[in-house]
């Protein structure tokens, strides 16, 4: 049986908090490797903090490699992009479908982003669970 294809990213633990573990994810931009970085605008870093839990032989500072299955990746892009853009066109279509005034269905569109937002926010906690992040000393 083949191993599950994951994605991999090089990080540094920040914070070890008994069973948690913060790892600092820096991720760069294609052209952070450009030249001219310092003088454009369109460069940028992001650091990202990963909350892992598991028991590792770890200690703050240490670099590591954090895992996840590359479905698990696919299944964030269709939770964050993919069921909010389909919400708002649907909303969208459907209250301009019922004569709505285009302001109207705009702001009802708008507003259903706005409630599946709280919907994640208030089931975070089970979504979270699905998703699992593994890690890997260096």
């Amino acid at each position: 049986m083949s191993k599950p294809a994951t994605v991999s990213h090089q990080g540094v633990v920040s914070k070890i908090d008994g069973r948690h573990i913060a790892v600092v994810i820096t991720s760069e931009s294609a052209c952070s490797a450009c030249h001219a970085e310092g003088a454009c605008s369109m460069s940028g870093k992001k650091e990202k903090i990963i909350d892992i839990t598991g028991s590792y032989n770890l200690k703050e500072g240490d670099s590591v490699i954090v895992q996840m299955e590359k479905s698990l990746g696919y299944s964030a892009i269709i939770i964050g992009y993919l069921i909010p853009l389909i919400t708002v066109i649907a909303t969208l279509v459907i209250f301009l479908a019922l004569n709505f005034k285009e302001s109207h269905a705009g702001i009802f569109a708008l507003l259903s982003i706005f409630i599946y937002y709280i919907f994640l926010l208030l089931y975070r906690k089970k979504i979270n669970s699905k998703f699992i992040f593994s890690l890997k000393a260096l």
